[in-house]
């Protein structure tokens, strides 16, 4: 499973720059030489410094398009031009943009993702990307110990739950501009209330993390209720045949890279979670390790804290309190 946490996001001061219109671009890969000109001249604080700079002829390895974008990076800050966020915290991102003549609405959430070694197959890669496009990025990554080219990643989410909480959340949006492309952009941090309390994650500078006590066995006895509450209430028809079918194809993956046993158990559990195979979902060690993991791990208290105002009944059909 992968391991996902909220970051401290570096955005513009909006007294420094009003319009943020003038100062973004879109991703290096498709930014040309005359794009790369007209975002120098826009606005002597457009990002196309720090994302994709000008090569001189007399670059160095000390003096290069890294090492300024690095110290111009350095300098917004200092003078407060960019400025980090006090607190960590998951940004819901929209991006409306037209395609074959319709409108097209694309929700996502910014966060850490922890690198993992490629053999266990944690993150799984859905593109081939070019070895001068990742070198040049990577060189960037170490010279400004910022990531400015973000990887998006696709998860599966048919019925659009995630997409209603990050919309809903969206509709005032700390941050909002139409680009050059006349593509809407909206952004809002999310600051997780429930990081405070699990002790996962440390939201003071300085401070060491704390370990989480041991649950005592009322909250052990009210954590299986739970766990019986999600199976009896998720977990139906429709949401088996979504993960049996998940399953599979990560079975067909470990089969790919020889690794049939993980393959063959993954098959098995595949089977009995597929509804035709008569076992409830309350009698099935896999579903209950899933949600235990889940509730260790936040997300159905992510989900519980955004549906807290207006819980859509659809989406979970009982009460919180």
């Amino acid at each position: 499973m992968a391991d996902v946490r909220p970051l401290r996001g570096i955005r513009y001061a909006p007294e420094a720059v009003p319009d943020l219109a003038e100062v973004v671009t879109p991703p290096f890969d498709v930014i040309s030489e005359e794009a790369q000109e007209r975002y120098y001249a826009r606005h002597p604080l457009n990002i196309i410094r720090a994302e994709l700079g000008k090569i001189a002829p007399e670059d160095t390895t000390l003096d290069n398009r890294y090492t300024r974008a690095a110290r111009t990076l350095a300098e917004w800050r200092q003078k407060g031009v960019l400025r980090q966020d006090a607190q960590p915290a998951y940004y819901a991102y929209q991006q409306t943009f037209q395609h074959g003549g319709q409108s097209y609405t694309r929700t996502s959430l910014c966060a850490r993702v922890r690198l993992e070694p490629w053999e266990k197959h944690v993150v799984l890669r859905h593109e081939f990307t070019r070895k001068k496009d990742k070198d040049d990025r990577l060189q960037l990554l170490r010279a400004c110990s910022v990531n400015l080219s973000p990887i998006m990643s696709m998860y599966s989410d048919p019925q659009g739950r995630m997409r209603r909480l990050l919309g809903e959340y969206l509709e005032h949006p700390a941050v909002q501009l139409t680009d050059e492309a006349g593509e809407g952009h909206r952004l809002h941090p999310y600051v997780h209330n429930y990081l405070n309390l699990s002790g996962q994650h440390n939201l003071t500078p300085g401070r060491k993390r704390k370990t989480p006590p041991r649950p005592t066995e009322t909250q052990r006895r009210q954590q299986e209720v739970l766990v019986d509450t999600v199976l009896e209430k998720v977990i139906d028809t429709r949401w088996r045949l979504l993960y049996d079918t998940r399953l599979r194809r990560q079975a067909a993956l470990f089969q790919l890279v020889e690794r049939q046993e993980e393959a063959d158990l993954i098959s098995a559990v595949a089977a009995a979670l597929h509804p035709e195979s008569g076992i409830e979902p309350k009698q099935q060690s896999f579903l209950r390790a899933l949600i235990h993991r889940s509730l260790e791990r936040g997300l159905i208290h992510i989900m519980a804290d955004l549906l807290e105002k207006a819980p859509p009944k659809d989406v979970f059909p009982w009460s919180w309190e």
